[in-house]
């Protein structure tokens, strides 16, 4: 919608009504796609202390080596 708002030839108010309405989308999925997962009440807790998945404690790694 932001690109049809600059490139095609609409009226101002139009032009302005387009480009609040592509920023409210990308707010909206973003906000979305950041929002928690509803977790269940017989799932177990996260737990922080674990490393994540693929992440292991080789120590630094250094090139060629």
């Amino acid at each position: 919608m932001f690109v049809v708002a600059i490139v095609a030839p609409l009226p101002v108010w139009l032009r302005g009504l387009l480009i609040v309405v592509a920023c409210g989308m990308s707010l909206m999925s973003v906000t979305a796609a950041n929002a928690p997962y509803p977790r269940g009440k017989g799932m177990p807790p996260v737990r922080p202390d674990r490393p994540a998945i693929g992440r292991r404690n080789d120590g630094p790694v250094t090139p060629g080596g």
